[in-house]
């Protein structure tokens, strides 16, 4: 019997059609756009200007922080510092300058011998506590923290706020560009006059959280133990520690500000509709000299390569439980690294999770962090499974059984058309709103400086990548630490 012909395509070459479509659209409209302008000011401050026909203007500002950038026993405080300076500066907030810095100098000392002094019922000496909260009251009465904020709005600017990307802070805004000079001056006096006010109580709520969130996670002891294993003698080794109680004075904060906040090693994006050379000229003339000292940095050496596989137990665990990870390099392809990540363990739907499913455990969960715990360098691919209920602990030797399948038989690139397809619409979802844009941007140039200027959208060539790029990550040294039965 003759088969007749269906003219309609079939669904993967749909999906094909409908890729082609979405990275022509996406290229189509990055050729459109205006040309970015990437220059450093005077003050070295490094700026990248995206004009567009918009009546807004989003402005990111990105600063060094995280792990590489925390000194031991002040994890966070470089977040701290970004979040404190939005409560004003010398000239703005301040009701009395002289007195405020009295207050201020009395509050880190009452707040440093409070911290040391021995407790009885888990109480302070009653004359340290009052000494302290008098010294605070003093702080907050000469000080107006919200000044800042009401000045910013009348420039006008707004939205402001602050958020942690891998490797750095962003603070971002909205504004117009007929009130740049303005938003630009109070910036600039936002870096170089900058009292940190409640920076102490801001860091110890931070780490607060922060270790309610441990203590909640069941995986957190197997990534402290994992990084460990991974980069012995590095910062990266501390980001998995639980976090605990410490002591901070302003001298350790305003060191850590001057140091995180030096203008060359910032980087700014402005998105929206204004006059790029005029900008330009503009914002080297207000960012044109900076007070923070230009001490020189300490390079940290890049972990070294495993050359054979680590491994760890933790016992006592109450379900079964792995954490495994192999190194990057620094040098992959993200959009690869990405489709990647996603395919193999990016959730339910992934490889790694039908596999348990056809293996009849269903109830292993799976995730996937890829580049963790930091961008901008030789970071892992990092796997994580639990199984709640479950009873046999050999999941991580479940895992490289799979992963060793693949690295025989990779997938097809023709499998990994989802991936492209999610990694198109995120492109596009990140590219469409210019302040996700100009935050994106900020983060990335700061952590990669060399990355594309405009971001280039996914394309065929990056899921062509994949299979390779997978093979050659699963089949180097792993590190692995497994939970043990009680």
């Amino acid at each position: 019997m003759r088969r007749r012909h269906d003219p309609r395509p079939s669904a993967g070459g749909r999906c094909r059609r409908a890729l082609l479509a979405a990275w022509v659209g996406a290229a189509a409209l990055a050729q459109q756009a205006p040309a970015p302008i990437d220059f450093r000011t005077p003050d070295g401050s490094r700026f990248v200007l995206l004009p567009d026909d918009s009546g807004l203007v989003h402005w990111a500002i990105a600063t060094p922080a995280g792990p590489r950038e925390d000194v031991p026993g002040q994890e966070g405080l470089a977040e701290a510092c970004v979040q404190a300076s939005l409560l004003g500066t010398w000239a703005i907030g301040s009701r009395d300058p002289q007195a405020e810095r009295m207050a201020l100098t009395a509050l880190d000392e009452a707040a440093t011998a409070l911290a040391v002094a021995p407790r009885v019922e888990g109480r302070p000496p009653a004359e340290l506590q009052q000494r302290h909260d008098a010294a605070e009251a003093a702080a907050a009465a000469s000080s107006d923290i919200d000044a800042f904020a009401r000045v910013l709005a009348t420039a006008p600017a707004a939205e402001l706020r602050t958020w942690m990307a891998p490797g750095a802070a962003i603070v971002s805004l909205t504004t117009t560009a007929a009130a740049l000079e303005r938003v630009a001056t109070l910036l600039v006096e936002r870096r170089e006059q900058q009292p940190l006010r409640r920076v102490l109580p801001i860091w110890n709520e931070l780490r607060a959280r922060q270790t309610i969130a441990w203590d909640a996670n069941p995986l957190a002891p197997l990534r402290a133990e994992l990084l460990a294993l991974a980069f012995a003698g590095s910062s990266l080794a501390r980001v998995g520690e639980r976090p605990g109680g410490g002591v901070i004075t302003r001298a350790q904060a305003e060191a850590c500000w001057q140091r995180t906040q030096r203008p060359d090693r910032t980087v700014q994006v402005l998105i929206g509709g204004f006059d790029a050379v005029a900008v330009r000229a503009l914002l080297a003339k207000i960012f044109a000299t900076t007070a923070l000292p230009q001490t020189p940095l300490t390079a940290e050496p890049a972990p070294a390569r495993l050359k054979a596989s680590r491994r760890s137990q933790m016992p006592g665990a109450r379900q079964p439980m792995a954490a495994i990870a192999w190194q990057l390099t620094g040098r992959e392809d993200g959009a690869a690294v990405a489709m990647a990540a996603k395919w193999l363990a990016g959730g339910p739907d992934s490889w790694l999770a039908k596999q348990f499913h056809r293996l009849g455990r269903s109830n292993v969960v799976v995730s996937v962090s890829a580049p963790w715990p930091a961008a901008g360098g030789a970071g892992l691919f990092l796997l994580e499974l639990s199984e709640p209920g479950g009873r046999d602990h050999d999941l991580a030797e479940q895992v490289l059984k799979l992963c060793d399948s693949l690295v025989a038989k990779p997938p097809a690139a023709g499998q990994l058309d989802g991936q492209l397809l999610a990694a198109i619409r995120d492109h596009e979802l990140a590219t469409q709103q210019p302040r996700l844009l100009a935050e994106r941007l900020a983060a990335d140039l700061l952590v990669q400086p060399g990355s594309k200027l405009p971001p280039s959208p996914p394309r065929g060539g990056d899921v062509r990548n994949v299979p390779p790029l997978l093979t050659r990550i699963l089949a180097s040294q792993p590190v692995v630490v497994a939970s043990k039965a009680p």
